[in-house]
């Protein structure tokens, strides 16, 4: 029997994929107005995703688990490193609509990979964008524990998505985050 994370990967792969293609940020060209532009995108999508995150975590006792794991305070501190107000941000239309365990936990997916992501940019980036050295907390996120946080939430899935319906929801939410991310990135 496959597991649960195997249908996410497996799922949502193309989706992953089609994203770093098409993305700003793996152009040789990408630059600091590039980087300002992906804060905004980020956090335009993450701090509305996020307050629909926050009671799901709540009602299914993952409050305590999720709370260092927000990551719109960190786009606002790169935004005020820049001198950029986050009132300017736009807040994407575009979301997935969790409303179960499993569409959390498929939505952590993809927000929490993301932040593996963001260490890959920081190793390509970091020299090459000195005027914004100073607002690379996203990209920074956990430090060096970036990697047994993601495992921590891999753990996670695993233990509490067991129920089918519930795997079918993770792995449906996590497609749908993926896609309204992608449409958000894209206009």
């Amino acid at each position: 029997m496959i597991s649960v994370l195997d249908r996410i990967r497996e799922e949502t792969r193309p989706l992953h994929d089609a994203i770093e293609r098409d993305s700003r940020l793996s152009r040789d060209d990408f630059d600091g107005a590039g980087y300002r532009w992906y804060l905004h995108k980020l956090l335009g999508f993450h701090a509305p995703l996020e307050e629909q995150l926050k009671p799901l975590t709540a009602r299914h006792g993952l409050a305590g688990e999720f709370a260092g794991r927000w990551k719109t305070p960190l786009f606002l501190r790169d935004l005020a490193a820049l001198g950029m107000p986050a009132e300017t941000v736009a807040w994407s239309p575009w979301l997935p609509r969790p409303a179960s365990l499993g569409g959390l936990l498929g939505c952590a997916y993809v927000l929490e990979g993301a932040t593996l992501g963001g260490k890959v940019l920081l190793r390509r980036w970091g020299a090459r964008l000195p005027d914004v050295a100073a607002a690379q907390a996203y990209l920074d996120c956990y430090g060096d524990q970036a990697g047994p946080r993601w495992r921590a939430l891999l753990r996670l899935l695993d233990e509490r998505l067991v129920l089918a319906p519930e795997q079918d929801a993770a792995v449906a939410a996590a497609r749908d985050c993926f896609q309204t991310l992608s449409r958000w990135l894209q206009a």
